[in-house]
């Protein structure tokens, strides 16, 4: 039985990095970066990453019940999500380097950090200062409150997040160049969850990036 392994080739560094050969995990990755494109604030970078685009679906309606008023998102939400929840496993047999995933996980990062200031009844403990700041949230407004508050929150945006989280635990529990992923912030804030699955996926993603390759 011979088991085939996809090449490597050597960086400038001397690593042997792999090369990617799988054809449906390149396709999903070029499909989830062009997510990233446009998406103002950059977060995950090894390099400055090209923006091109302009995406401004919005996800629900600013009077919806348990959200605030905050700028249009980032970027189609609900295509991002539809795309995330086909790959509910790891299903290649290749490692992914996250410097080539920056484009994707700025989409996700910046999906992640406008729901939380969307929806601030999400978190049973207000995000950080600088976070809330930047989200134009005002002191009455930062996390919720009671179990009203807590109950506001649309369902899909619950099952969003969870989906986002699950792609991203797996993405990490196979990934190498851990070091360009950038919000933890943002996971450590979904551990004061009101919903225990968007917490518990949150821890399950800080340790699958703890965790070596």
């Amino acid at each position: 039985l011979q088991i085939k392994m996809a090449p490597v080739t050597a960086t400038s560094a001397g690593i042997a990095r792999q090369t990617i050969d799988d054809p449906n995990l390149l396709s999903l990755l070029d499909r989830l970066s062009k997510f990233g494109l446009g998406v103002e604030g950059d977060k995950n970078t090894g390099d400055d990453v090209e923006r091109d685009g302009d995406n401004d679906v919005a996800m629900s309606d600013a009077s919806a019940p348990g959200k605030s008023a905050t700028a249009n998102p980032p970027l189609d939400i609900d295509a991002l999500v539809s795309e995330l929840g086909m790959w509910p496993a790891w299903r290649f047999q290749e490692q992914a380097d996250l410097y080539e995933w920056i484009c994707a996980l700025n989409a996700m990062d910046a999906t992640l950090s406008y729901l939380m200031l969307t929806y601030p009844s999400l978190l049973l403990i207000a995000q950080s200062k600088r976070k809330s700041e930047e989200g134009g949230q005002n002191a009455g407004s930062t996390h919720a409150e009671s179990l009203l508050d807590v109950n506001s929150v649309p369902e899909s945006v619950t099952k969003s997040i969870c989906t986002i989280l699950r792609f991203l635990s797996n993405l990490l529990r196979n990934a190498t160049n851990k070091a360009v992923f950038n919000s933890v912030e943002e996971l450590s804030d979904l551990l004061g969850a009101a919903n225990d699955e968007i917490a518990s996926l949150a821890l399950e993603v800080l340790s699958n990036l703890a965790c070596p390759p």
